[in-house]
């Protein structure tokens, strides 16, 4: 048996300790629950889609609010792969789990996510678990970048590899959690992995 692991089931947990409605968002998560996006999600993929229809070859307007965070991104991101769905095994204490992702841009070796924040402050992301998983999804991969705009401005925060640990520990720590909250099980029967779908690419154990 194997359980997927992903970026929004991690962080959901990191932030149920600091969020006054974080834990009840990381039960819905961990229950496979639908979540109702918020304003700030809506507002960030809609960004998101802006600098996709510019790397499309379908120009914003220059009188739109986000024309130059939008813009600036998108130059910054020409010639990347666009929502490369990945997969790859790992086995900590004996359970194997597929860590999986889609990531926003991935190119020359560079896996890139594009963030929309209106309070950005450096290392913002420094607790994600996003850039400790999808380095482990690409081997291959130098470094992850948090490409982040406030719609103006654009930020940059880079993890390169060898500053980023592998996802052992967290994962451990993860699992080590439910088993004291008694949520193991609601976590296997939702999180078993029973066919890989359709992944771009799966790794199997570790390079």
């Amino acid at each position: 048996m194997k359980f997927r692991i992903t970026k929004s089931l991690l962080d959901a947990w990191y932030w149920s300790f600091k969020l006054e409605d974080g834990y009840d968002t990381f039960m819905k998560v961990l229950n496979r629950e639908p979540i109702q996006p918020t304003t700030k999600m809506l507002k960030g993929t809609q960004f998101e889609n802006c600098v996709n229809g510019v790397l499309d070859g379908n120009p914003i307007p220059e009188d739109h609010e986000w024309f130059r965070g939008v813009t600036t991104m998108a130059e910054y991101l020409d010639g990347s792969q666009q929502q490369v769905n990945l997969g790859r095994e790992i086995t900590v204490d004996g359970v194997t789990f597929l860590v999986h992702g889609i990531l926003d841009y991935l190119r020359a070796g560079v896996v890139y996510d594009c963030k929309f924040t209106s309070n950005y402050h450096l290392n913002k992301y420094l607790h994600s678990a996003q850039h400790i998983l999808y380095l482990y999804l690409v081997p291959e991969a130098r470094r992850f970048e948090y490409c982040v705009s406030n719609g103006t401005d654009v930020f940059w925060e880079k993890y390169p590899r060898y500053i980023v640990p592998e996802p052992d520990e967290i994962i451990r720590d993860f699992m080590r959690y439910l088993d004291k909250q008694n949520l193991v099980d609601i976590y296997t029967k939702n999180w078993e992995v029973s066919s890989y779908g359709k992944l771009e690419q799966i790794y199997t154990g570790r390079a």
